[in-house]
């Protein structure tokens, strides 16, 4: 996951712009041969802070992001798929996420239209839940949770939650940090018919008594089971089979004989249940928009924390701030959509840059 192409040639220097923003500037020095640049070496952005993926960061990258933080009154977090890579839960667009391996994620439309889709969707989903609930926090989430600020999050794991971020569906205090979970979780699940939810490990349950022999057959071929190699169809290994949702891939299987359990509350008996998750081409909710509204009025900066931006719902969030003269600073491996928009870029893994930058902070106290 190195970044080829870049090194820096002169110390980095931290330039105080309008409303005390704080822009690297670094220069390209080529690549090495055979390892073409992911971003073109020779027209670095302004504010862009290139460095070695796998690398620990530079002591001026941290200074520089550190002098961001401090900055601000009140920060927001938005963090993306690049904050639980570390976790062991794929991504989609990151050099080795779903996308490059041909997986294609369950469109909104698709799962309302079709009982057999849902099948489909809910053998994988109950399949790889194991492995998916057992993710814990990494550094990256115990920085964050460190930092106190609010954090919208576009993960569904809940490891924000497990984090010990506070304020988890509770929406806008007046004071302490929020968290909001910007496109659910995945441990409820949600009836469309009367809009229950239902505690995912409840689901799962009485997903197994309605499926025994699929229960069973997955229990025998290990897919349940927890830590290295759980979830991972017969045949497949769990890195081309895990998914970025917690679903798995279970090559040739007969869905027609899937059973989805009724709803405990209403007694549909159609499939309609769902993760309590966006999935792709569908909208979010209403209230969790308002909740958003309501961090990103109160904020005065935002920082972009393990996410290519590239969903339009979060994209919104740090478009908009940037609008109202709120600056935006990036941490993430590669570009994102929002690079023309940051004061500051650092291109860096979450797990070892996050951590790095509390204890810059604590130097200071802040």
């Amino acid at each position: 996951m190195a970044l080829h192409g870049w090194r820096v040639r002169v110390p980095l220097s931290v330039v105080p712009a309008g409303g005390g923003r704080a822009v690297v500037r670094a220069v390209s020095s080529g690549g090495s041969p055979g390892s073409p640049p992911l971003v073109p070496p020779a027209k670095p952005k302004p504010g862009v802070v290139p460095t070695a993926a796998a690398s620990a960061p530079s002591d001026e990258m941290v200074a520089a992001l550190a002098h961001f933080v401090r900055s601000r009154q009140r920060l927001l977090v938005v963090t993306g798929a690049g904050v639980s890579t570390e976790s062991g839960i794929p991504d989609y667009r990151g050099l080795n996420g779903a996308y490059s391996k041909g997986h294609v994620p369950m469109k909104h439309q698709e799962f309302l239209a079709s009982v057999d889709a849902r099948r489909r969707y809910w053998a994988r989903s109950y399949a790889g839940y194991a492995r998916f609930s057992a993710a814990e926090p990494n550094a990256a989430h115990r920085a964050i949770a460190a930092l106190g600020c609010d954090v919208v999050t576009q993960n569904v794991d809940a490891l924000h939650t497990k984090s010990r971020v506070p304020g988890a569906h509770e929406g806008v205090q007046e004071s302490g940090p929020a968290l909001v979970e910007l496109h659910g979780s995945a441990h409820r699940v949600l009836c469309l018919r009367c809009e229950s939810r239902l505690p995912r490990d409840a689901f799962q349950r009485r997903f197994a008594s309605y499926n025994a022999g699929f229960a069973r057959h997955l229990e025998r071929s290990g897919t349940q089971e927890e830590g290295e190699g759980a979830n991972v169809a017969p045949g497949m290994s769990s890195e081309s089979s895990a998914r970025p949702d917690g679903d798995v891939e279970l090559g040739v299987f007969d869905y027609g004989s899937v059973v989805i359990p009724p709803c405990t509350f209403c007694g549909q008996d159609e499939g309609m249940l769902k993760p309590d998750v966006t999935f792709f081409g569908d909208n979010v909710p209403r209230a969790t928009k308002d909740k958003v509204d309501g961090l990103m009025e109160r904020a005065d900066g935002v920082l972009a924390v393990g996410t290519s931006l590239q969903v339009y719902s979060a994209f919104r969030i740090v478009k908009g701030m940037v609008d109202e003269g709120k600056p935006l600073a990036i941490v993430n491996v590669g570009a994102t959509r929002a690079d023309d928009l940051a004061t500051l870029t650092c291109n860096a893994l979450a797990g070892t840059l996050m951590p790095a930058l509390v204890k810059e902070l604590a130097k200071h106290n802040i």
